[in-house]
């Protein structure tokens, strides 16, 4: 196995998921990146067999989750023991235990619908889809919420403006009644002057 040193797993580890072997592991291809060309597989079975498959030469072994989340595999006559350094539905980040590097692995799917060769197109990827990605969708959501507020305060200024209009309205209205009336006043004050 090849160990690799990602810079963005200390900026990624927040979205980390506990390995949980029945929804992460089990009976999916992880593919295990290198930079040679080789081809190495690994499937994790629930009876705790381990599959790895070496440009097509299998290798049975035995893997064991631990209470504390670390793994034990054991290949051929030697064991590793793996911290999780990074753990999605399709990545696999692990450390062997006292080292930085780590074993990246990637779910056969994503490996397919990718064409990783170096180790910076991880990076690339990983800091897209858990930093760049959501960044974005937060600087979307504060643009929808900054025109729902902009179409909030027009709304209110239309309204503000629409019950001035009618107040104004009913002034003018009321203006004229009063005007009507003072000059019915006025000429009843002039017709009985006139009378007498």
């Amino acid at each position: 196995m090849k160990y690799y040193l990602l810079s963005i797993l200390d900026r990624i580890k927040q979205y980390s998921k506990q390995l949980d072997a029945e929804a992460i592991l089990y009976n999916k291809k992880w593919i295990v990146f290198n930079d040679t060309g080789d081809k190495q597989v690994f499937i994790f079975r629930p009876d705790k067999e381990l599959v790895i498959s070496h440009n097509g030469e299998v290798t049975r072994s035995k893997w064991e989750l631990l209470p504390d989340g670390t793994m034990i595999i054991d290949i051929k006559e030697q064991s590793y023991l793996l911290n999780p350094s990074f753990v999605d539905g399709q990545f696999l980040a692990l450390n062997l235990d006292g080292h930085n590097d780590s074993i990246l692995m990637l779910e056969s799917t994503l490996f397919q619908s990718t064409t990783f060769k170096t180790l910076s197109e991880i990076n690339v990827y990983l800091e897209e889809k858990y930093i760049l990605a959501p960044m974005r969708e937060k600087e979307q959501q504060l643009l929808i919420e900054r025109e729902k507020e902009k179409f909030r305060l027009k709304e209110k200024e239309d309204n503000e403006k629409k019950i001035k209009e009618e107040e104004e309205e009913e002034g003018r209205k009321l203006m004229e009644g009063l005007f009507i009336l003072f000059i019915i006043a006025l000429i009843a004050i002039c017709g009985v002057l006139l009378v007498r």
